[in-house]
């Protein structure tokens, strides 16, 4: 990364961290070649909630904990397989199924469902599936839960 792009990333976490109190630390960012690339976190999420949702969602806040409060980089396998384990999941099956492709194909029907509820940038809430199988971005940004929660309860009185 160049030292104008960590920059910059900093200056949204700072935010956040303003808005949210999310903690957050520069580690990976600083690493000497460190890639920002959410891709490989991505798929360990959608290999984890293969398991079910709430596992795949206490991997994302592990992963999340990881890589922004931690200074991890979830880019590398050894991280996200570590995560796996803390979650009770078998580090060999984990690793092994991390790089399969039908694991990559899954991934990226996720991002386009993300694309085709219009996500832009992150945080991104978004709900569905309408009867038409489609999703909607609920709120774009951080919001604090008074109000996504009433976004979420009109969402969910409309789709009834």
């Amino acid at each position: 990364m160049t030292l104008a792009a960590r920059q910059e990333i900093a200056g949204h976490w700072r935010h956040v961290h303003e808005a949210s109190g999310q903690a957050f630390v520069t580690g990976a960012l600083d690493a000497e070649g460190f890639v920002y690339d959410t891709d490989p976190a991505a798929r360990a999420v959608v290999l984890a909630r293969r398991s079910g949702l709430p596992l795949g969602l206490a991997f994302l806040r592990l992963a999340h904990q990881a890589f922004y409060a931690e200074g991890r980089d979830v880019t590398s396998s050894s991280v996200l397989v570590d995560i796996a384990a803390d979650l009770g999941l078998d580090r060999g099956t984990f690793l092994a199924a991390l790089e399969s492709e039908d694991l990559k194909q899954e991934t990226w029907r996720d991002y386009a469902i993300s694309r085709g509820a219009g996500v832009t940038g992150f945080p991104t809430l978004i709900a569905g599936p309408r009867p038409d199988g489609t999703f909607i971005a609920i709120s774009r940004g951080f919001q604090p839960a008074d109000i996504v929660l009433p976004m979420i309860e009109r969402w969910m009185a409309v789709a009834a």
